[in-house]
């Protein structure tokens, strides 16, 4: 998921700024190389405000542990499935043109997928874009390192099948999602969305990877692994002194078995284990000062440098 003119992980434009942008030096150090990087909170000086992003959860919560009914399933992925059967009915004529059904594996098969899951990256973001490499080898720089007033976070999975766990079959990734931006609450379901302004959700696929509307996330080439990246970035736009934004992910990996009846592709999805992550975004006004105060402070500045003048002369 990216926000403005980026979403979804797909390549973003760069944001400009008119404002001069000052950064904590150990915040800029960290996100600017960040690699194998994992920490919780991060505040950051940008323009008049100050910037905090924070993770939440941290750590992250394994799906498969989730107390739901029945156990191991994401509701707000469920929400999503929902309203994407209701405009993809089973004769193909949707957006997707194919027919679907989904199946959560259970807590025993989530489990095993969870267990090759591995962290690769997660920390908040604020004021500078992230520098991403992901298990593939391809790294993801935003925007160029653009900076402005704004915050996100990172998660960036990697999965390698272990001994025991279940195969999946053309593997995918499945992300839900619910919070605010702004105030605005965000429709929950799944992460497929077109516009984050209007929140226009993109029914012509679930996945949040290489489907019909692709994100950055994919297979790789480790025995049936994959990857996953997401770098949700949400603009500040003078929201200051309020929660800019709080959102929740919950992300999966998916095995997709096709079929053709009636000459409808039919897709039958396997939800399995994954993660839930998500983040806090915070601006806080810091005012510049007056135009009369500056002017008061030079006055008191000359005031006191002449006064020291004309006690050297007299001495």
């Amino acid at each position: 998921m990216r926000t403005g003119s980026q979403f979804r992980g797909g390549e973003p434009t760069k944001r400009t700024t008119s404002r001069t942008i000052c950064f904590l030096a150990t915040a800029a150090f960290m996100v600017s190389s960040a690699y194998g990087i994992t920490f919780q909170t991060v505040t950051t000086n940008a323009g008049d405000d100050t910037l905090t992003s924070t993770l939440n959860p941290f750590p992250v919560i394994p799906v498969s542990s989730i107390a739901s009914t029945p156990p191991g399933q994401c509701a707000w992925i469920n929400t999503g499935i929902s309203t994407f059967l209701a405009a993809n009915p089973t004769n193909g004529t949707g957006p997707s043109g194919q027919s679907w059904s989904f199946t959560w594996a259970g807590q025993a098969a989530e489990a095993q997928v969870e267990a090759g899951l591995s962290i690769v990256d997660y920390y908040p973001f604020a004021g500078l874009d992230p520098n991403v490499t992901v298990n593939k080898g391809t790294n993801y720089t935003y925007a160029g390192g653009a900076t402005g007033e704004f915050g996100g976070a990172v998660m960036n999975l990697s999965y390698t099948p272990q001994p025991g766990a279940p195969v999946i079959n053309n593997l995918h990734w499945v992300q839900g999602l619910m919070g605010t931006i702004r105030s605005n609450t965000i429709p929950t379901g799944l992460d497929n969305f077109t516009s984050l302004t209007t929140f226009t959700r993109d029914n012509s696929s679930p996945f949040y990877d290489g489907g019909l509307s692709p994100g950055t996330a994919g297979t790789s080439t480790n025995a049936g692994g994959g990857w996953f990246l997401d770098t949700p970035t949400i603009n500040e736009n003078e929201y200051e002194s309020n929660l800019v934004a709080s959102i929740q992910f919950q992300v999966v990996l998916a095995g997709d078995t096709q079929s053709v009846m009636g000459g409808v592709t039919n897709n039958a999805v396997t939800l399995y284990g994954g993660d839930w992550w998500g983040f806090n975004f915070t601006a806080v006004d810091v005012p510049e000062p007056s135009a009369g105060l500056l002017v008061m402070l030079g006055g008191s500045g000359l005031l006191f440098f002449r006064k020291r003048a004309g006690k050297k002369r007299a001495a």
